[in-house]
């Protein structure tokens, strides 16, 4: 790792009003462990229970070192310190330029290089790079409704103070690089329900049932199919660790469902469950 990976201790050891330390922990380092798992399986086909991924491994389509991030850590650490830098308020010029950071200099990136960062990220910082006055440059297309602000979104509900400062913040960061309808949506649900550590019923018709066969949960980049995928497996499992194995070995863009599942099985076991 280098040295951005002690930015998310200074998060984490801040005081919160809603959310338990263990909690706090649980839903930061969830989306971390989720991510460096499913870095191995990126763009591979669903595996089989006989053969999950069990444990962290070298290689994958980045050749990591075994328990190395990629862009989903990434990006959520450079929320992390931008929020160190403004006490806890979102500022998205802070926040553009830690984005811009990462892919231009690899800064809070586990190698210390940019790579598998989105089209639309790329799209949104080079356009921010042109005019650096206005942060929210987000494609507002309905094919770029990737899943790319829900697997960053932890920072902002764990500092949030109320429910309606998780929300905002949560499509504050959305509109940074994803200005989509679809974005804003899943993004509202997400933080939503990281923040009350709960699959929120008003929401359940953006939710495949529990039932639905293993072959039929999607796994592409699109931002519904990553919510679904990762409530799946929260909902089909008993404990963090069942959870982000299952996330992961549904393949395709495994690193992100595992992001996006980490975090509320973290919210909802804690980090007591990740290490005992």
């Amino acid at each position: 790792m280098n040295e951005n990976s002690n930015n998310s201790d200074l998060l984490l050891e801040q005081p919160f009003t809603r959310m338990s330390s263990d909690q706090v922990r649980g839903t930061f380092l969830g989306l971390t462990i989720g991510d460096a798992l499913g870095a191995y399986l990126e763009f591979s086909e669903k595996r089989e229970p006989e053969n999950y991924l069990r444990e962290y491994k070298v290689g994958g389509p980045h050749r990591l070192e075994a328990g190395y991030w990629n862009d989903d850590t990434s990006m959520a650490l450079a929320i992390a310190d931008s929020l160190q830098l403004s006490r806890g308020k979102f500022d998205p010029h802070i926040t553009m330029r830690n984005f811009y950071d990462l892919y231009g200099k690899g800064a809070f990136s586990s190698t210390g290089d940019c790579f598998d960062i989105g089209m639309t990220c790329q799209e949104a910082l080079r356009l921010y790079e042109k005019d650096p006055s206005n942060p929210y440059v987000g494609s507002t297309a309905e094919y770029s409704s990737g899943y790319g602000t829900i697997m960053r979104i932890a920072p902002v509900v764990i500092t949030a103070i109320t429910e309606g400062d998780a929300v905002n913040c949560a499509l504050l960061q959305t509109r940074l690089t994803h200005g989509s309808n679809e974005c804003h949506l899943f993004s509202e649900i997400y933080a939503r329900e990281l923040w009350h550590s709960m699959a929120v019923p008003e929401y359940e018709e953006f939710r495949i049932a529990r039932e639905t066969p293993r072959e039929e949960v999607q796994n592409s980049g699109y931002v519904r199919h990553t919510y679904e995928a990762a409530w799946w497996c929260v909902q089909n499992t008993e404990s963090f660790e069942a959870a982000v194995i299952e996330a992961v070995n549904l393949g395709g863009d495994s690193d992100t469902i595992g992001a996006v599942t980490g975090p509320i099985a973290g919210r909802i076991f804690g980090v007591s469950s990740i290490a005992p």
